[in-house]
């Protein structure tokens, strides 16, 4: 405890900075819950309850559609009725309560019948390649879950569906909110956070060469500016 000596007030007030500066700096690092790690869902299409990221699907395509390219993200009401818009660079999944189709299109083509339009994500550049590897996931992370430094031979995009999320790469920082959508491009170092007070649930897309893996780590040092 501190006393009202004189000499001491410096010392007492010092201390108290101390244990003010050691609580935040506890705060700050339990706000890093842990990494995010995606693997392939054992169930094709569906996270299953209790796996944070799950890779719902993959797909090959040939060729792309034409410029300006985005991602055109509908829901439907039923995995039927979904099944019936689908087209070749499309990919039907269940995340978050709705059904959803997520088409590689070319921008402003019309809305797939009978889906609901969200969003177009893009427009987006792909390298060329001979063969076209999509990946559509779901991530359903905790506030302060960060995933490693990595990157994609692709661009690598996302919906949030419901939260908060930030993503950092050496070109600065790109933040996504429920209802929005954000993207980079191929070969992009990057780390994404999670941030807010609930849980950040998203659909995320890439697309790139088939003969290379989805993802590689990346020797990239981030700042951790999203987490400040």
């Amino acid at each position: 405890m501190c006393s009202a000596v004189p000499g001491l007030f410096l010392a007492c007030a010092l201390a108290g900075n101390l244990v003010s500066q050691s609580l935040a700096a506890a705060s700050d690092s339990n706000r890093t819950i842990h990494t995010i790690r995606c693997k392939d869902s054992p169930t094709p299409g569906i996270r299953p309850v209790g796996m944070e990221c799950a890779l719902l699907a993959r797909k090959q395509i040939d060729s792309l559609p034409p410029d300006p390219i985005v991602w055109r993200v509908e829901t439907f009401a039923s995995q039927t009725a979904a099944r019936r818009a689908e087209a070749m660079t499309s990919i039907v999944v269940s995340a978050g309560g709705r059904i959803w189709l997520v088409t590689l299109a070319t921008k402003g083509q019309r809305t797939s019948a009978g889906g609901n339009f969200v969003a177009e994500v893009g427009p987006i550049s792909i390298p060329r390649a001979r063969r076209y590897g999509i990946v559509v996931g779901e991530a359903y992370s905790s506030p302060g879950a960060s995933t490693r430094v990595h990157t994609h031979p692709g661009p690598e995009a996302w919906y949030v569906i419901n939260g908060q999320q930030c993503l950092e790469t050496p070109h600065g920082l790109l933040r996504a909110a429920t209802g929005q959508g954000s993207f980079v491009a191929a070969d992009t170092p990057m780390k994404l956070n999670v941030f807010g007070t609930t849980r950040r649930d998203a659909l995320f897309f890439e697309i790139g060469d088939a003969a290379q893996p989805w993802t590689a780590p990346s020797k990239w040092q981030s700042t951790e500016r999203c987490a400040a």
